[in-house]
């Protein structure tokens, strides 16, 4: 987007704007949730004998993650028309 002259066609540099931007949540969203899962996995290393405990508290998360990310979809096909061809 730095690059000499990529603003003079204002609707593409619009387009790609948008589209890096979506990337770019897209990508912290799983940089995020990678986080969680080491973390997790950390725990659990910590205390195996917690499994029992663990199992019914990771379902709900799972199930939160699938729905954030048909929310992102679909939030995104409406904010976006023109940048899909």
């Amino acid at each position: 987007m730095g690059e000499p002259g990529f603003w003079d066609d204002q609707e593409r540099a619009a387009q790609i704007s948008t589209e890096h931007s979506r990337v770019a949540r897209k990508l912290e969203r799983y940089e995020q949730l990678t986080r969680d899962f080491e973390d997790a996995q950390e725990l659990f290393s910590m205390d195996g004998g917690m499994e029992d405990e663990i199992a019914p508290r990771s379902t709900p998360a799972a199930g939160r993650s699938s729905r954030a990310s048909r929310k992102t979809r679909s939030s995104s096909a409406s904010t976006t028309p023109a940048t899909r061809s």
